[in-house]
């Protein structure tokens, strides 16, 4: 774990940038002008920093406020950006079973790692004849995200027409809704409960398709067994 150095009072008079929030934008962009050499000033008003990757304590009860788990293999961008920064062996990841669990009455689902049991886990719970579909949703989300992120940031007119033969998944689906996929990715579509389960996890792998493409570690951010406060003060950091 990184260690923590918090203060309630700015360590120098005058920085080179100030940033406001300790999220993760905000904690990316101060540690990058930070490596370049610039002085660098970090203000939060929460009592942690990490924005929605921050969790909070209720009674018996942790709660996430966003992020549980982020996919981590070897030679993707979180692991060459930690290196960049030199960091890398300052953070902890720890392999998790399963992405997540869905519980409700008279029905629980573990959603383990990787594709394929994962499409697994899903068709065996909700519907076996569903694999192939949900096989052919992920497969084009996967097509989407690498049309993407080859797609070049800025078209003419001219080279549009071109884009969109190169790239003819991305602009196929570009306006398209989960439910759209669904529907043509499903048989019954009739079955709008296993639709709409199935539609909630696929989502969150459609964020991070590399995630379930492959055998990877998970960053499990780790319960600090914060207790929120009516009271916020501001602590501030020095880069």
């Amino acid at each position: 774990m990184v260690e923590r150095s918090y203060a309630d009072e700015p360590a120098a008079a005058a920085y080179d940038v100030v940033v406001v929030g300790a999220g993760l934008g905000g904690l990316s962009a101060a540690a990058f002008l930070a490596r370049t050499g610039r002085s660098v000033l970090v203000i939060e008003r929460e009592e942690e920093p990490g924005g929605y990757a921050r969790s909070f304590r209720r009674g018996d009860y942790l709660f996430e406020l966003a992020i549980h788990i982020i996919g981590q293999g070897e030679g993707l961008l979180l692991g060459k950006l930690l290196d960049y920064l030199g960091v890398a062996d300052r953070c902890r990841f720890v392999r998790v079973a399963d992405v997540c669990a869905l519980n409700f009455p008279g029905f629980r689902l573990s959603v383990p790692a990787g594709r394929e049991a994962y499409i697994s886990a899903h068709a065996e719970a909700l519907a076996p004849s569903e694999a192939d579909g949900l096989r052919h949703c992920f497969e084009l989300s996967q097509q989407v995200h690498r049309e993407v992120h080859q797609l070049p940031p800025v078209l003419s007119l001219r080279e549009l027409e071109g884009a969109v033969t190169r790239f003819p998944t991305l602009f196929r689906y570009h306006s398209s809704t989960l439910g759209d996929l669904l529907d043509e990715c499903l048989v019954d579509v009739g079955r709008a409960d296993e639709r709409a389960l199935a539609g909630e996890e696929q989502r969150r792998l459609a964020a991070h398709p590399a995630a379930g493409a492959r055998d990877h570690a998970h960053l499990a951010l780790e319960p600090t067994g914060h207790q929120s406060s009516v009271e916020q003060k501001t602590f501030l950091t020095s880069l």
